[in-house]
């Protein structure tokens, strides 16, 4: 790819730029920077990114010419915005604290209480044995009765004519 100059000469471009440019857009190529490709990664053990955080606009360029003189000359708001151009954050937006320690104790909250539930369910809640409800054991001295087997005891407490046990 040729880029042609002010001049008319024309400059050609390097061979890594060649390569990335289509990929990184209108972003200026500053240093060797993690791996040695071109992409932007905020990072404290590598702090200088291999590219720039925005693309080059006419606003920026003329920013930088301003800097090349005298920074009294420069705003506050003009050296942040030079600032953003090249970087995203600074160390103090990097090292700040972040809030995804409170969705893992979430998460540990919801599991324990999944597991407690659990627990309550299977072990302080016993389950109703059948053998003990009066409705089982009726149903076993009604067919003892009509069976004919087990104690005669058994047999004066049900009522033939109803079909029904005898309130006592």
């Amino acid at each position: 790819m040729l880029l042609k100059s002010n001049h008319d000469s024309c400059a050609v471009l390097s061979p890594l730029e060649q390569k990335f440019y289509p990929h990184i857009g209108n972003r200026e190529i500053v240093g060797f920077g993690r791996n040695g490709i071109p992409m932007y990664y905020d990072d404290l053990v590598y702090p200088y990114p291999s590219i720039r955080f925005r693309n080059h606009t006419p606003e920026i360029a003329k920013l930088k010419e301003k800097e090349q003189g005298d920074w009294s000359h420069l705003t506050t708001e003009e050296v942040k915005t030079l600032y953003r151009h090249s970087f995203q954050r600074t160390f103090a937006e990097l090292t700040a604290p972040h809030g995804q320690w409170k969705l893992g104790l979430a998460y540990g909250f919801i599991f324990i209480s999944i597991g407690l539930l659990f627990y309550i369910y299977i072990l302080v809640i016993p389950p109703k044995n059948v053998l003990e409800l009066p409705e089982y054991k009726d149903a076993i001295l009604y067919k003892k009765v009509f069976s004919r087997s087990g104690s005669i005891s058994d047999a004066y407490k049900f009522d033939v004519s109803k079909m029904r046990w005898r309130e006592e």
